[in-house]
């Protein structure tokens, strides 16, 4: 297989951004006390003017942070609730599998799933299927 010069090219330039970022990161960046915390966090830089003023230590902050709640274990035969135990604990399911899936919004018939108690619930609260 033969990689053509433009590719190459691409690549290194790539790489290159990438390392160049990387030694312009700073070495420590402060953690919030609850980093570790299956609480999804609400919004980025909320008190400083949101998204677009975040820092990129803060955004990367933000994500690791999601990323730790939504991968926590899950109680069963719920959705979106974590549970009350370390992170890392084997469980049936994590948070994010919990969400409500395509197959479960539109079941294949053309319309969302309803399940009678609300018109605008559609179901969301029932347990997974």
């Amino acid at each position: 297989m033969r990689v053509s010069t433009p590719w190459v090219m691409l690549a290194v330039a790539l790489i290159s951004a990438w390392m160049l970022a990387l030694s312009n990161a700073p070495d420590d960046v402060a953690l919030p006390a609850d980093f570790v915390s299956a609480a999804v966090p609400e919004d980025l830089n909320p008190e400083g003017g949101g998204a677009p003023a975040a820092t990129l230590e803060q955004a990367a902050v933000f994500a690791w942070r999601e990323f730790v709640a939504l991968n926590w274990p899950a109680a069963p035969g719920g959705r979106e609730t974590p549970l009350a135990r370390d992170f890392g604990t084997p469980a049936e399911a994590r948070v994010w599998e919990t969400f409500r899936g395509r197959v479960e919004t539109y079941p294949g018939t053309g319309k969302p799933f309803r399940d009678g108690s609300s018109p605008k619930s559609y179901g969301y609260d029932e347990p997974p299927r």
